[in-house]
């Protein structure tokens, strides 16, 4: 899904264009589909940003209602909209295998209490991460939201792990010293990191796509290692961004407070910056009065 960035191949939820089963042609759709999808999409964002101010989430709101990015239109793209198709039907297949295992685990509710508990909460966070799905399709794979919905299922995956292990009473029978321990931990330290990394550079990419700097981007894999591949955008023959330059490097941190955010090349550009609610632009960070760490200047 990330390397083929099919995440929109369907724009709709749970169906594909309307269908059961998605076209092989963009013949097989009605005219204007692009409004018709994009309208009930918007008129879902419209009850999620109510939802969400009537929990007193007014900055998420806000955030979602003015982004650009959610006012684009989706055009029909067979591959992809079949490579979403797929993963959504692994992801029902998972769900019936997950109520499964939880209405196996209730033989365990009184002598393994814990199976029972890490199932249920293995199945609850599945759950919440399907509600997820429909968010990003809802919001056009829109920034955090996709991170968020990345990480949740690994999560959800480590409470079946989990539940499985509690249940076998699985105990090892290497003898972990004390310098090999520590080695699993920088592992598994790393392996984090390079999720959350993964899901940084998607939402820079987001970012720069929905300001209209980049027609696309793709993750490729080159000599098994996964590559970044951005499509640039030109505008009479001469790319759109002239001067992408970073500000906050290791060595140097660059943090700033809402107020003193800098505009880029008279507003005509934007930053980049990394917040607690997340990445987004300076005039986001602006609008939601937060500060953070600027990652770069694009113009």
């Amino acid at each position: 899904m990330r390397a083929t960035g099919s995440g929109m191949g369907c724009p709709d939820w749970p169906k594909c264009f309307g269908l059961i089963i998605p076209p092989t042609c963009e013949c097989q759709l009605e005219p204007g589909y692009k409004e018709i999808f994009l309208k009930k999409r918007l008129s879902k964002v419209e009850r999620m940003v109510k939802t969400l101010r009537a929990f007193g989430m007014d900055e998420r709101a806000n955030a979602i209602e003015s982004n650009k990015q959610v006012l684009e239109p989706e055009a029909f793209n067979a591959p992809r909209a079949w490579i979403e198709y797929i993963n959504r039907i692994f992801g029902v297949l998972s769900g019936l295998f997950s109520l499964l295992m939880l209405i196996l685990s209730f033989r365990f509710l009184k002598s393994k209490t814990k199976v029972f508990g890490w199932t249920l909460l293995g199945f609850v966070l599945l759950l919440i991460n399907a509600w997820l799905g429909s968010i990003v399709v809802a919001t056009n794979l829109l920034p955090g939201i996709v991170s968020i919905h990345y990480l949740a299922a690994f999560l959800c995956i480590f409470a079946f792990i989990k539940a499985i292990h509690v249940d076998r009473n699985f105990k090892s029978n290497l003898d972990f010293t004390k310098v090999s321990k520590a080695w699993v931990y920088i592992y598994f330290i790393l392996s984090f990191s390079v999720v959350l990394l993964g899901t940084y550079s998607r939402e820079l990419s987001d970012i720069l796509k929905s300001e209209g700097f980049i027609k696309d981007y793709k993750i490729e894999s080159e000599n098994n290692k996964p590559t970044l591949s951005v499509d640039l955008k030109y505008y009479s023959g001469n790319p759109v961004i002239s001067t992408f330059e970073r500000v906050s490097k290791p060595g140097r941190r660059i943090f700033s407070s809402a107020d003193s955010l800098p505009k880029i090349n008279g507003g005509l550009g934007i930053a980049i910056v990394s917040t607690p609610k997340g990445v987004m632009t300076d005039i986001e960070a602006r609008k939601q009065k937060v500060g953070g760490e600027i990652i770069c200047k694009v113009f």
